[in-house]
């Protein structure tokens, strides 16, 4: 099916591993969405680390009785930080690490992959630096973001986001998806023109934030935004934007950073279980330079902890798990690394 055909789950199924696709909350395809919590879509990062994970990761150990490998692709990453330093709500509704329950968590999983994680949002050549440092070339716009950078110093924007309900970013996939062929007489031809008018957009720089065009299959990009498109939300947004200002990724705040706000990468100093950490060279959003420095050398600096760096010369944000290049880049090594790591029981 056309899914299979992408879907790195199935892969990995495929290779004769037990594969469980877990949603955090706003995500998910159609019939296999998560329950969106009732109420504005106002959560976090926060949400996801304290609630979400670990209620995955209970799951799987109940049905199964092992302890599982943990692979997150962008903010699941993110979220596998805060679940590994043990973070939940305190009475305040602030989140706070604790190490104990953290080594306990770490002793429930048998190693974590990251793919295209999110630990600081800085690029190489930043928009602060336009003058001394500019863009010269294609490889230095795909170590660059400044759509992202200037967006983040909109002021205005951090005052009307955070007080919107939800976004509507299944609109985008409806777009995409507009079911021209219904109509009457001419509707073949009218989707198929539609359809190739976005094959062209898909091979141009236009979608480079999420996708590198070489590396990215035009009826990829159409499931993703079919499918793909988790419900972020607004606060999340506003996270976003605050690590892109500060470089660090801290817990949820409105406007000025509170003295108590957690840096989740405290936690990558004391992170003993195994690690894998993948990047793609063409990601604008997690960019290959901070994975490489803020997630992999910051991980546990001690000698015997096990962790791996793969770097993907081809690949964008999104398509780095189902692009041209993934079967051979990612989807298989990581397989073998799972199958390296992998205790007897």
């Amino acid at each position: 099916s056309e899914v299979a055909h992408f879907s790195f789950a199935r892969f990995l199924h495929a290779q004769g591993l037990d594969v469980w696709v877990g949603n955090m909350r706003g995500a998910g395809t159609p019939g296999f969405r998560s329950d969106t919590p009732e109420g504005p879509h106002h959560w976090t990062a926060d949400d996801y680390a304290a609630l979400d994970v670990p209620a995955l990761v209970h799951a799987v150990r109940a049905q199964t009785g092992i302890a599982p490998f943990l692979i997150g692709h962008s903010l699941g990453a993110w979220a596998i930080e805060g679940y590994l330093a043990g973070v939940s709500y305190n009475r305040n509704g602030r989140i706070v690490p604790d190490t104990a329950r953290g080594l306990e968590r770490q002793r429930q999983i048998q190693g974590i992959i990251s793919i295209a994680g999110v630990y600081s949002l800085r690029w190489e050549h930043s928009a602060a630096e336009a003058c001394a440092n500019p863009l010269r070339s294609a490889e230095d716009f795909y170590h660059s973001n400044y759509e992202l950078e200037l967006l983040s110093k909109v002021k205005p924007l951090y005052r009307i986001v955070p007080q919107l309900n939800s976004l509507p970013l299944q609109w985008i996939g409806q777009f995409l998806n507009l079911p021209l062929a219904r109509i009457p007489y001419i509707g073949a031809r009218l989707a198929g023109l539609y359809e190739g008018f976005q094959d062209e957009v898909i091979r141009t720089p236009l979608l480079s934030m999420f996708y590198y065009p070489p590396n990215s299959d035009a009826d990829m990009v159409r499931l993703h935004a079919r499918d793909g498109l988790e419900d972020l939300g607004p606060h999340l947004l506003e996270q976003l934007a605050n690590t892109i200002n500060t470089g660090v990724t801290t817990s949820y705040y409105h406007l000025d950073r509170p003295d108590d706000a957690y840096a989740y990468g405290d936690v990558r100093a004391h992170m003993t279980v195994p690690s894998l950490f993948i990047a793609g060279e063409r990601d604008r959003l997690a960019s290959a330079l901070e994975i490489y420095e803020d997630g992999y050398l910051k991980t546990h600096p001690a000698a015997g902890v096990d962790k791996e760096y793969i770097s993907v010369p081809d690949a964008g944000h999104l398509d780095i798990l189902n692009g041209a290049s993934s079967p051979d880049r990612v989807m298989i090594p990581v397989a073998r690394w799972i199958a390296r790591h992998a205790s007897s029981n």
